[in-house]
């Protein structure tokens, strides 16, 4: 009964239909910014490709061999400063005609990136704005306290709320990713370039279903906390400049520990990243080796899940013990 109240209560709520249509118009733009990206190769970079090629080839046949030579003693000079082969394969210089054409970009590229980082800003805003509006604004209307008065049982109050904003966005997710993921497909088949949809692309837009249900509940989560949506998003704000942008990018160990790069893991099954490991040569330069790190799909899922977990209890927890007023 109370948990259809609420649903009942978000339904008529002005502001939470401003950020369904805000949601809807934001997916339509990265839409559109998919269509200024998925450029095809036209006959003219063709024919400025070809030229480009039969130039280099002109100047490789005269200095070929110089070329090659000059790249055999830098690889030797590099493997006797380093003791490693840095694999410069000097045999494999001479100009390709494919070299010079640009690169088109398949949807499964596109997807990998920046597809997936649009999407997951569209998704992520729109389910914490609607779940922090949901709530906050029963704290600052007063509503909240009146709510209480007939209905003192605290817990069952969160949970009605908390599950209200993850039941109510469910649809408009759905509707999001649709839009997303079909007009993805939509653009670079019209374009006539690769849309093929693997069964991993598939499989990601089914996982990325649960980030803006899973959004609105933090966004409940963090209002019930905070009682304000300006804290709440002055907050989040914060931790994604001081933990995700400078914490996490000037230590690249504490990736794992990242939000961010698990709900990338999360969206593509597991995520990869490297960790540049420098040391000063004896003629003063820096020589840094990139070590490829993975970081497992059930770590993201079980990092993401125990977040969650700990934010809706301390949220429960604070609301159940902190006065109203």
């Amino acid at each position: 009964m109370l948990l259809r109240t609420e649903l009942r209560r978000l339904r008529i709520r002005r502001l939470v239909w401003l950020f369904v249509v805000a949601g809807i118009l934001g997916s339509f733009f990265v839409l559109f910014t998919t269509w200024v990206s998925a450029q095809p190769i036209t006959d003219e970079m063709r024919e400025q490709a070809e030229m480009a090629y039969q130039d280099q080839l002109e100047r490789w046949e005269e200095h070929g061999e110089e070329e090659i030579e000059r790249c055999e003693e830098d690889q030797a000079r590099m493997a006797d400063e380093t003791g490693e082969n840095p694999g410069f394969d000097c045999a494999d210089m001479m100009p390709q005609r494919e070299h010079f054409l640009p690169h088109e970009q398949s949807l499964a590229e596109h997807v990998e990136w920046p597809g997936l980082t649009s999407a997951v800003m569209i998704l992520g805003v729109v389910g914490l704005a609607i779940g922090t509006t949901a709530v906050a604004a029963e704290f600052s209307s007063g509503a909240m306290a009146t709510l209480l008065t007939f209905q003192p049982r605290r817990l069952r109050v969160y949970a009605a709320k908390v599950g209200a904003v993850a039941l109510a966005t469910v649809p408009l997710s759905l509707l999001l990713c649709t839009i997303l993921g079909v007009g993805m497909w939509a653009v670079f088949e019209i374009r006539g370039l690769d849309a093929t949809v693997s069964d991993a692309l598939l499989w990601t837009a089914v996982r990325a279903l649960a980030l803006l249900p899973a959004a609105a509940i933090v966004g409940a989560v963090l209002a019930f906390l905070l009682r304000s949506t300006a804290v709440v998003l002055a907050v989040v704000a914060g931790f994604a400049i001081a933990w995700e942008a400078i914490g996490v990018g000037m230590a690249q160990t504490l990736v794992p520990f990242s939000i961010r790069a698990n709900l990338v893991g999360w969206l593509q099954y597991g995520h990869t990243y490297f960790v540049n490991a420098c040391e000063s040569q004896p003629d003063g330069s820096v020589f840094c080796d990139s070590t490829e790190q993975t970081v497992s799909f059930a770590w993201n899922a079980g990092f993401l899940a125990v977040v969650g977990v700990v934010l809706i209890a301390v949220g429960a927890l604070v609301f159940r013990r902190r006065d109203l007023s």
